[in-house]
């Protein structure tokens, strides 16, 4: 191995069977004596037991977060269009399937909501259609039930009307409240009025919010009574 003086540097061979650790040595060319200084063995590097590319699994929760956020915005966003967008007439509810006997067969049509500027009342709120009888026998005294909700689903008004008669355009305009109450309460004193159905017979309904709250997003009608066969006369 070579050896180099540590005083004049100078560089000698000596013989691997010679070298080891504090032998005195002395340079030939300056005649120093010095203890032989061997270099430590270096360290063996520490094996990586890891492979090179170790694929990590992606968290799950973050992906469901994600997710989660995407769906929100997209529900926010369709709420903020339907408030901003929404037409101004009323949306109807649609109520559950007629479980009764006498209404389970009766059904409705050409339903629709409006309102109509009255010269005693301001602005009154209207709900009428058309009520059918698809029992095999006549069927009478038909009752309409008309809820009107708010925005939270908050029940606002309702009102109870016997289907048979409607009023006209004229009367809804310059009737006051009392009178418009007599002539839907009792449909058989109107001409026309039609209060017994025979099967598949079809008769008119309107119900009258005179007083309509002024946050109505929605409205429910449904029929809730009948009477099956002819009225007895009175």
């Amino acid at each position: 191995m070579e050896i180099q003086c540590p005083h004049c540097a100078s560089r000698f061979n000596l013989p691997e069977d010679l070298a080891r650790p504090g032998a005195k040595l002395r340079c030939s060319v300056c005649k120093t004596v010095f203890a032989l200084q061997l270099p430590e063995p270096a360290a063996d590097p520490i094996p990586d037991l890891l492979p090179d590319a170790v694929e990590r699994p992606r968290p799950k929760g973050r992906r469901l977060f994600w997710l989660m956020l995407l769906l929100l915005l997209v529900s926010v966003g369709a709420a903020v269009y339907w408030y901003c967008w929404r037409e101004h007439p009323l949306t109807p509810v649609q109520g559950s399937a007629a479980t009764s006997e006498n209404i389970s067969l009766l059904t409705m049509k050409d339903v629709r909501q409006y309102y109509v500027n009255n010269e005693k009342m301001g602005k009154i709120l209207i709900i009428d259609g058309r009520v059918v009888n698809e029992f095999p026998q006549p069927v009478s005294m038909i009752t309409v039930e008309a809820i009107l909700y708010g925005q939270s689903q908050n029940v606002l008004a309702s009102r109870r009307q016997i289907a048979g008669s409607q009023l006209t355009p004229l009367q809804l305009t310059v009737l006051d409240k009392e009178a418009m109450t007599d002539r839907l309460a009792d449909p058989e004193k109107e001409q026309g009025a039609n209060v017994t159905l025979l099967p598949g017979a079809s008769a008119p309904f309107m119900v009258v919010f005179t007083e309509p709250p002024s946050e109505v997003s929605e409205f429910y009608v449904a029929i809730v009574d009948a009477q099956k066969g002819v009225p007895l006369p009175r």
